[in-house]
C-alpha cells in the first residue's frame, strides 16, 4: 500500500515513519501529499469546477470528492500541520520551511 491510500474500513491515509520531503516542500505540503489530502483537494477542485460548468454527474462527483477530502483530514490539515513539528521530533531545519 502506498502512503495516502486508505485501507478498507479505514478511510484515512498512512505514512512511513521516515519523512522525505521534496525540494523546497513545506511541512504542510509534505503532509498533504503524504496523507493523500493534496490529491483529494485536486479531485475536489475538479469536481467543484464540474458543478460550476454544469457537467452531468458533477453533483455525485463533488459529494464523493468532498467525502474523501474530509475523511483524509483535509478540513483540519492546517491545524495539524502547525502542531506536528513540535511533537514529531523532525529536524528544526526541515520544519522551518
Amino acid at each position: 500500500m502506498s502512503c495516502g491510500s486508505p485501507r478498507p474500513g479505514r478511510p484515512w491515509g498512512t505514512c512511513r515513519r521516515s519523512p522525505t520531503a521534496g525540494p523546497g516542500e513545506s511541512v504542510r505540503e509534505f503532509l498533504a501529499r503524504r496523507t493523500g489530502v493534496a490529491a483529494a483537494q485536486a479531485e475536489l477542485d475538479a469536481a467543484t469546477q464540474g458543478l460550476v460548468d454544469g457537467t452531468p454527474g458533477a453533483d455525485d462527483a463533488y459529494a464523493e470528492a468532498l467525502d474523501r477530502w474530509l475523511n483524509l483530514g483535509g478540513a483540519d490539515l492546517d491545524e495539524r500541520a502547525r502542531r506536528s513539528p513540535t511533537t514529531s521530533g523532525w529536524p528544526s531545519a526541515w520544519t522551518s520551511r
